[in-house]
């Protein structure tokens, strides 16, 4: 298993709804926050193979919206 890291900035439109969900999950870390999303994306059998053309409102509307049923 790799120790690395990757840097990533999330978008300030995302940052209240990671907040909510670190507070009901009773997670400070937003790294860690960050991986259970992805965890758990992955657990949910998500995938990405729809073609998404970046960057764009509705993408970021339906990615947000994507997130926001997994919880």
């Amino acid at each position: 298993m790799s120790n690395e890291s990757i840097r990533v900035v999330i978008r300030k439109p995302f940052h209240p709804m990671l907040k909510q969900l670190s507070e009901q999950l009773n997670i400070d870390d937003y790294g860690e926050l960050v991986n259970y999303i992805l965890l758990e994306f992955q657990r949910r059998g998500g995938d990405f193979s729809e073609s998404v053309e970046m960057p764009s409102k509705k993408v970021e509307s339906s990615l947000a919206n994507k997130l926001a049923a997994m919880f």
